[in-house]
């Protein structure tokens, strides 16, 4: 059967041999691009930091997030996976457009579909069905596992009052939602 819940301290033996594996394979797999003389490219050239700058800090998202995890046990509203590092805490209505970190605000989502909520791509209308955009399909040619579940009702928190807001989810399916 499959070990469940292993993992390695990074002082055990064998996390640096994991570590060292998964580096070469990432190495084997990037370091494919030839320089013209027959040399393997070894590095990406140009700069490695950035310009520094100040970084206002999202207070209150870490609370915030503890709500969501706990309200959604841990699950994905949309595609039900539970694996805990993937998931976010996703405004309906963002912070920089007068949203509040509201447990009736927000949605927890797998980190590749809260891209996609934020991008107007997935969309929940006012009777928690999930909404698909038809550019998924047009810019990339899939998007199944969201067309499956297209109409259908997300999962929700059993406490209605977490439940996302009817106000909240009809502004982002009018103002960030593509429909067409």
């Amino acid at each position: 059967g499959m070990v469940r819940g292993r993992s390695f301290d990074p002082s055990h033996q064998d996390y640096r041999y994991i570590e060292q594996a998964a580096v070469d394979l990432i190495w084997r797999s990037t370091a494919m691009a030839w320089e013209p003389e027959g040399e393997l490219a070894q590095f990406v050239a140009g700069p490695t930091r950035g310009a520094s700058r100040t970084v206002i800090p999202r207070v209150g998202q870490q609370a915030f997030k503890g709500l969501l995890l706990t309200a959604y046990k841990r699950t994905c509203a949309i595609t039900g996976s539970h694996i805990t590092p993937t998931l976010d805490a996703a405004h309906i209505r963002p912070v920089e457009h007068d949203g509040e970190h509201r447990l009736d605000n927000g949605l927890l989502l797998r980190t590749d579909v809260h891209r996609l909520f934020d991008a107007g791509l997935l969309g929940v209308d006012g009777h928690h069905r999930l909404q698909v955009s038809p550019h998924i399909r047009k810019l990339w040619g899939n998007g199944k596992e969201f067309y499956e579940r297209q109409g259908e009702v997300i999962g929700l928190p059993d406490r209605r009052v977490a439940r996302p807001h009817k106000d909240f989810l009809d502004w982002h399916m009018s103002e960030v939602f593509k429909s067409a």
